[in-house]
């Protein structure tokens, strides 16, 4: 009987020890439970408990405040700093350099740059745009600032590429397609070609040419960069571009020069070039060089395609008596029968010759 009892008694302290155990891991974790919620809230939990760490709370929450007062007291210092560089700052002296037909009130007035104004707080850009847009004369306009109160506004004057007419007037053009403006002096001492193509109307200065079909604005340039390349350019009177199959170049007043439709310019063109510096300085005529790789040359006098017909008076001229019209002789008094006559033909593939 003594031996069951102890047995009980042994199983009886068992269960006891096990329910102390879980007793005390419930505990433990309703303690880490709430230190994990004091964690969350801040650190108001742990620092009511440590005086210590409360301490350094508030030394935290004292040093961000002060970052923040130092950091507004540094952007209001900037600002009024900024404020007195703006002020103490002025525009001084004005350089104009580069070559232009305006003159220098005249480009600092249309900028609206002018001594006195606050160095810092101009706009190159926006005046730089201003002045291209009004003075088509300009080709680029650098505005640069240099402290501590210079102003140095450099400018380039646009070069005329070739001329058009527009209502009975020519227009100078340049190169990108820049309407620069009309022509002052006679058109034939320009040494400025003209350029007939088939042109939107009305002509307007300061603005891009504009063609009635894009492709006729890529031959226009596609021309005008071979006759370049091919040392052709100088020498160049007109160009004819109205009929995209039928291309036209004026050389001077010597060689109409046929080129046909747009294919293959460059290699018409040095063709060209090569066929010209084998003639005689003297000789005239027409260069057909419509078939790539060969060029025709055919002697005798031409006229431009801007030229008016025989027919038609040329202007401020009075026309020939109808005594000349009716024997068929031009003013000179040359039949036209022997001229007609007078003109030979010699196609050579890759060259040109002239026998006559």
């Amino acid at each position: 009987m003594g031996k069951k009892n102890r047995k009980a008694k042994k199983r009886m302290e068992k269960r006891a020890r096990k329910a102390q155990k879980r007793m005390e891991k419930k505990e433990r974790a309703r303690l880490e439970r709430a230190r994990a919620k004091a964690g969350r809230s801040g650190s108001g939990g742990q620092a009511r408990r440590d005086p210590r760490k409360r301490r350094r709370a508030a030394r935290r929450r004292l040093l961000r405040r002060l970052l923040l007062l130092a950091l507004l007291a540094l952007i209001a210092g900037l600002c009024v700093l900024m404020g007195y560089a703006v002020k103490s700052l002025p525009v001084t002296d004005i350089v104009v350099e580069g070559e232009s037909p305006y003159s220098d009130e005249l480009l600092l007035e249309t900028c609206g740059l002018s001594e006195g104004q606050a160095l810092l707080l101009l706009r190159p850009n926006a005046m730089e745009k201003t002045l291209l847009a009004r003075m088509p004369w300009l080709e680029s306009v650098e505005i640069r600032r240099h402290l501590p109160g210079t102003v140095q506004l450099t400018v380039t004057k646009a070069q005329p590429a070739y001329r058009v007419s527009d209502g009975g007037r020519q227009l100078y053009v340049a190169a990108d397609g820049k309407v620069l403006g009309y022509l002052e002096e006679d058109p034939a001492s320009s040494g400025v070609p003209l350029l007939l193509g088939n042109f939107v109307s009305p002509v307007e200065i300061a603005k891009t040419l504009a063609y009635e079909t894009e492709s006729d604005g890529r031959i226009c340039v596609d021309i005008f960069a071979a006759l370049q390349d091919n040392e052709l350019l100088e020498g160049v009177s007109e160009v004819d571009l109205r009929n995209p199959s039928e291309l036209t170049v004026m050389i001077g007043d010597r060689f109409l020069v046929k080129l046909g439709d747009s294919l293959s310019l460059p290699e018409k063109l040095r063709m060209v070039a090569e066929s010209i510096k084998r003639l005689d300085e003297t000789q005239t005529g027409t260069l057909d060089a419509s078939t790539v790789g060969r060029v025709i040359h055919k002697p005798g006098t031409v006229s431009p395609p801007s030229a008016p017909k025989e027919d038609e008076p040329l202007q401020n001229e009075t026309p020939p008596d109808n005594e000349a019209q009716q024997d068929g002789l031009p003013q000179d008094g040359t039949p036209q029968d022997e001229t007609e006559d007078a003109q030979q033909t010699q196609p050579l593939e890759g060259e040109t010759q002239d026998d006559g």
